[in-house]
């Protein structure tokens, strides 16, 4: 166990430079490339799922500033590790491309929800309200 706390804290620290940081690859770097968030949120709707919201956690000025995905003034459900971002850390392109497929499902999930189940969001979330999105490659 002691081992694995050095590597965790290692690669913190290696991590932590305005340099792309390298991860072994993933089975299936695109696999949000390949997901429809409308339809997941259509057949989740269906099924009597209750309500889920994709966010994000941000590592800033405001550290684990949490948001929800396509959404504002309300907090998500479940957060994507694919969309975590520290504010000083390069991503590479293909980290940016995989982030930028967890945003468009994530957002297409959300405004389909809240499109669909507004009455349900708002009740839950009086404030919330609908953002526009750009992409993690224009940032």
């Amino acid at each position: 166990m002691k081992r694995l706390g050095v590597s965790i804290f290692a690669a913190l620290i290696v991590g932590s430079g305005c340099r792309a940081v390298e991860r072994a690859p993933e089975s299936n770097p695109q696999h949000f490339a390949s997901r429809d968030g409308r339809a997941e949120a259509l057949a989740d709707q269906h099924a009597g799922k209750p309500i889920l919201l994709y966010g994000h956690v941000t590592d800033g000025i405001v550290a684990g500033m949490r948001s929800t995905v396509a959404i504002s003034n309300c907090e998500a459900t479940h957060y994507l590790p694919d969309l975590f971002i520290r504010e000083g850390a390069m991503k590479s392109e293909a980290e940016l491309q995989l982030m930028d497929s967890a945003l468009k499902f994530a957002a297409d999930y959300n405004m389909t929800t809240f499109s669909e189940r507004r009455a349900e969001v708002l009740e839950r979330c009086p404030d919330a309200k609908l953002e526009s999105l750009g992409s993690f490659n224009d940032r």
